[in-house]
């Protein structure tokens, strides 16, 4: 309708200031692109929200909004029969500068419990790592279903096992999940990272903890949750934001890490992420002859001291069952 863009730009700023003189709240679209940037009527505007999408994700972002403050930077959003939703990137709470209460999670397990002298206190990330197969699944069900029998609700998301696979191995150990799930104390939730943006992940997990009163969260496992991140975004900068929000509402948090040394080399994590725990258990194979052993240690614990001898263990009906090493198999490690 007008000229050029000289005489757009002129009529629309014209519009505008006629609308608000009127003691109108305008909003308006505009489409920027680089052979017409729209630079001048975000001068114009009071507050600007920019809209974009990727090949994969949709993101909203705040870039001005006079007098007032807002939370910068890319934030999802969806589109569905629901409307619009906004999923709001996490920011982790500033720490407490006081220690709070805590109290200690067991596995269920004495002779585990024992090495990490009494059990994992609340409020703390632990990540259990380790090669696939080797029992990391089984270790953080034990903490969940540990914790939700001492009347802590418990809340795991599995990205990778199917759910009824899940919940059936674990009633085939022995576990009884039924009077947990039909109490509300034990939450177990199917993720599939493909259907997810990361930050509506994150936001569930935060409405799980702050409406039900979640006090343990395991995530099982980093890999899936690094499924749902952008192709060119790590896991880093989300997890810390994940793990450190929940630690400092108060949740005790379990991040299931597959890494792929099998046997002889100790190495915890391929993603620079052991920073962020508290606590690190650690799994692996033993070779002996011809047959492959599973053994367990603690590598890291914070707030108090721990047993750092490595142990076998086997996963029996019940849970985990800690055996002794010889002084051959010391020797052979």
């Amino acid at each position: 309708m007008s000229a050029d863009v000289y005489q757009f730009r002129r009529q629309a700023t014209a519009l505008l200031n006629y609308l608000v003189s009127r003691g109108c709240t305008v909003l308006f679209t505009s489409e920027s692109s680089r052979e017409m940037p729209d630079n001048d009527l975000q001068f114009i505007a009071d507050g600007v929200i920019n809209l974009e999408r990727t090949a994969t994700r949709s993101n909203i972002q705040v870039s001005k909004l006079r007098g007032s403050d807002f939370d910068a930077g890319p934030h999802q959003y969806r589109v569905d029969e629901d409307g619009f939703k906004v999923y709001p990137r996490l920011l982790p709470p500033l720490p407490l500068k006081d220690l709070p209460d805590t109290w200690q999670v067991g596995s269920g397990n004495t002779d585990l419990d024992t090495m990490l002298n009494g059990g994992l206190e609340s409020s703390t990330v632990t990540l259990v790592t380790g090669p696939s197969g080797v029992g990391k699944s089984t270790l953080g069900a034990c903490y969940a279903l540990e914790s939700a029998r001492q009347g802590h609700p418990a809340a795991v998301y599995i990205f990778e096992e199917e759910c009824g696979t899940y919940m059936g191995r674990l009633r085939s150990l022995g576990f009884e999940l039924d009077a947990l799930l039909d109490s509300g104390n034990l939450l177990v939730e199917q993720i599939e990272p493909l259907r997810y943006l990361a930050d509506e992940f994150t936001s569930q997990v935060r409405d799980h903890v702050e409406d039900n009163g979640i006090e343990l969260v395991v995530l099982d496992s980093i890999e899936g949750f690094n499924i749902a991140l952008e192709a060119d975004e790590g896991v880093g900068r989300p997890l810390h934001a994940f793990a450190k929000t929940l630690a400092r509402l108060g949740v005790t948090v379990i991040l299931i890490n597959e890494n792929h040394v099998t046997t002889d080399t100790l190495a915890i994590s391929d993603r620079k992420i052991s920073y962020l725990s508290d606590n690190v258990i650690y799994l692996r194979y033993l070779q002996t002859d011809s047959t492959l052993q599973k053994t367990i240690g603690i590598l890291k614990k914070r707030m108090t001291d721990f047993d750092n001898r490595l142990q076998l263990f086997n996963v029996t009906a019940g849970g985990f069952e800690i055996k002794r090493l010889s002084e051959s198999a010391r020797e052979q490690l």
